[in-house]
């Protein structure tokens, strides 16, 4: 099977069948960076899949943009980079702006002049031919390689700038067949009715007999709205069968501009189409692609199935500017897409089991995974809620909790997808901060608005009071809470009384509430917290949205790094997947995104531009006010870290236990979060909390709340 080219395309069909678009829906699977990545090289403008094997245009690679296709290879796992093809011809600019792959080989368009076939040996891949008319024979071409489809041995050429006769300009596809170990050129093709300014063949992709082409300035459902035809060649005959036009069609939406067709499915992009149903395309250019079945509607109706969006990139993100479909598989290009840039973590929970460091960005509403070494976040699915401000994992079952503040819910999140579901209403207007200690069972919230700690009732959500911190006010509050599961102790991060002094971190009576400095942070808004194994103590920081590791004997933070690294607008791929999400759902089932950059080389000795407060062995990060972060080429070794004693530990007494047995055995907590039980009179005294086991109820109270919103 071959797996159609992107650059630019139509779809196929006639106006589609009344269905439900919201029936079926395309989901990522992956987002994808460059080899090299850097700003404004457009990687990801044209894509090209089929079965294991992904090529990634970057056209405007190089100082001169002469461009680049980049080899990803899927491993049953992850999408892994495998070469980097260039043109044998400099001159041939923006190489690499139109893509299509049939087995081992491969067709390339440049924009310009010429389109050039590349054949796969094992894991190599060479240029073979670069295909060119004679300018003696066809004089008019204008934009050769513009589009491009790969078919066997059959290759079409768009050229959208064709001018066949003077002041008339319609456009052209040029149709290539390999035989006697050589390309041939066959003919020249136009629309059945061509149009001038149409743009036909901006757009191609070809399987078996069909072809499509796209003419995305065609005005027949409004000025640019665009449209794209189905047409059949075989024995040497051109026969044009359909044209698609969008269901949601607008003026400047451009359809057509990008094209993918594989056995009975067609998808076409619409990369200046926007997101809001009914609105006008101008310059928007969030962009929306459609799918297409063959038989939907009737025999070859090519009917419209659904219509697919990204909904995590910036506007405009141009998302459809480049497609690839192969069977069940669909690889969507955004070239204008930013790289996952996180702005507003507040919040931190930490599975044991499984290592993993979860955060919650506000900015974006998404849960996210975090590297505990490197503070590198991945974001893992929207959770559906606008300000989820505190988290706490229970690994007595495996639950994710979760607090949103504008709706003062209790929330579970699902760790796979991001969703949140909520358990129900706290009570309070605004609870910032939780924790969960694993040997009691006990879910606790910080009431920043009253200055109290609280005790959440896991199975309603219900806040119940403990008492007050004890701090004076205002602003005191304390925003972040974390158990040490070695010792019970709880910890929080106060904030201080005036605006711009450090943060204070705290241990709290979990019978009283009461508060104790333990010492300076020396950092600025230091929110959530959580304990991560080995790498102790972690908290998160903002501006600069940093991961902090913060010595529980002296309060002391040292920056661990950024969150988020990349922000320039260096493109992205999404993938989607028919059944991801269940049957035809096309459920998005991953977001392929390039590599942070390498880190700098340890070196021993800390340069002198580094001020000794810096020293680290990561790039540190500073900011200033309305500016990115931006790394300091400065690093070295930190010094040797000295040993954290454990804080002291509560008389037994100070604990409220149960001297009355448990009615059932309690399930007994990993060793790792076991902690010497207390004795009295030789006897062992079993510290538990009643906990409902029951199933939770759905619902949550949709009252709006208090517009406060801590930073």
């Amino acid at each position: 099977m071959i797996a159609p080219s992107l650059a630019l395309a139509a779809a196929l069909g006639l106006p589609p069948v009344a269905q439900n678009p919201t029936s079926l829906f395309w989901a990522q699977e992956a987002k994808v960076f460059g080899s090299d990545p850097a700003p404004s090289e457009s990687f990801g403008t044209c894509l090209a899949l089929q079965g294991d094997t992904l090529l990634v245009g970057e056209p405007w690679d190089g100082a001169t943009a002469t461009g680049a296709v980049h080899v990803y290879v899927f491993d049953g796992a992850s999408w892994n980079h495998l070469a980097k093809l260039v043109g044998s011809d400099p001159s041939d600019v923006l190489f690499g702006h139109a893509i299509s792959l049939d087995g081992d080989r491969a067709l390339i368009g440049t924009n310009t002049s010429a389109a050039y076939v590349f054949h796969r040996i094992g894991t190599t891949w060479s240029e073979t031919t670069r295909l060119r008319p004679s300018l003696s024979t066809f004089p008019n071409i204008s934009q050769f390689g513009d589009a491009v489809a790969l078919w066997g041995d059959t290759a079409y050429v768009g050229t959208p700038g064709e001018e066949p006769l003077p002041t008339v300009v319609p456009g052209a596809v040029y149709l290539f067949e390999y035989g006697a170990g050589t390309w041939s050129l066959r003919d020249e093709y136009f629309a059945a009715v061509p149009t001038t300014g149409d743009y036909y063949g901006a757009a191609l992709a070809a399987f078996g007999d069909t072809v499509l082409v796209g003419a995305p300035y065609n005005d027949d459902a409004g000025l640019l709205a665009g449209t794209a035809f189905v047409n059949r060649y075989s024995a040497g005959s051109w026969t044009e069968i359909r044209q698609l036009l969008a269901s949601d069609g607008a003026q400047r939406d451009l359809f057509g501009q990008h094209v993918a067709l594989s056995g009975d499915t067609a998808v076409v992009a619409a990369t200046q189409n926007v997101l809001a149903p009914g609105a006008t395309g101008s310059s928007a250019g969030e962009g929306s692609v459609y799918v297409f079945e063959r038989d939907l509607g009737g025999p070859d109706n090519w009917g419209e199935l659904v219509r697919l969006t990204a909904n995590d990139t910036n506007t405009p993100s141009e998302f459809g500017s480049s497609l690839a479909l192969d069977g069940d598989r669909l690889t969507v290009g955004a070239p204008s897409a930013r790289g996952h840039v996180i702005d507003d973590v507040q919040a931190l929970a930490f599975d044991v089991a499984s290592s993993k460091l979860y955060g919650a960005d506000t900015a974006s509403n998404v849960l996210i995974v975090i590297q505990t070494s490197t503070g590198t976040a991945t974001p893992v699915g929207p959770l559906g809620y606008p300000d989820v401000v505190g988290l706490a994992f229970d690994p007595n079952t495996d639950t994710l909790y979760g607090v949103d503040s504008t709706f003062d819910t209790l929330l579970v999140i699902d760790t796979s997808t991001g969703a949140a579901t909520p358990v129900g209403s706290l009570g309070f207007a605004m609870v910032s901060a939780l924790a969960f200690d694993p040997l009691t069972g006990t879910l606790y919230g910080s009431d920043t608005m009253n200055d109290r700690l609280l005790t959440i009732d896991t199975a309603t959500g219900a806040g119940a009071v403990i008492g007050s911190y004890g701090f004076p006010q205002p602003n005191q509050n304390v925003d972040g809470l974390a158990i040490d599961p070695a010792t019970g102790t709880l910890y929080g991060v106060r904030a201080p009384k005036t605006a711009g002094n450090p943060y204070k971190l705290v241990t709290i009576d979990t019978s009283t509430g009461l508060g104790t400095v333990v010492g300076d942070t020396g950092m600025t808004n230091v929110l959530g917290l959580d304990f991560a194994g080995a790498a102790g103590l972690l908290g998160a920081k903002g501006p600069g949205n940093l991961l902090v590791e913060i010595d529980t004997s002296t309060g002391d933070g040292t920056v661990v790094g950024p969150f988020s690294t990349s922000e320039s607008n260096v493109g992205a791929v999404f993938v989607f997947e028919r059944d991801a999400g269940g049957p035809d759902a096309w459920g998005r089932v991953a977001r392929i995104t390039p590599p942070p950059p390498a880190r700098a080389t340890c070196s021993g000795v800390r340069d002198s531009a580094c001020p000794a407060t810096s020293w680290s062995a990561v790039p540190q990060v500073t900011t200033t006010a309305g500016t990115t972060p931006a790394r300091l080429t400065c690093c070295a070794c930190p010094p040797p870290r000295r040993a954290i004693a454990p804080p002291a530990r509560r008389p037994p007494a100070a604990r409220r236990c149960s001297r009355a047995p448990a009615r059932r055995a309690p399930r007994r907590a990993p060793a790792s979060w076991s902690r010497p039980p207390a004795s009295r009179a030789g006897r062992t005294a079993f510290c538990s909390s009643a906990r409902t086991d029951g199933r939770r109820t759905p619902g949550a109270t949709a009252r709006a709340s208090s517009a406060w919103r801590r930073r």
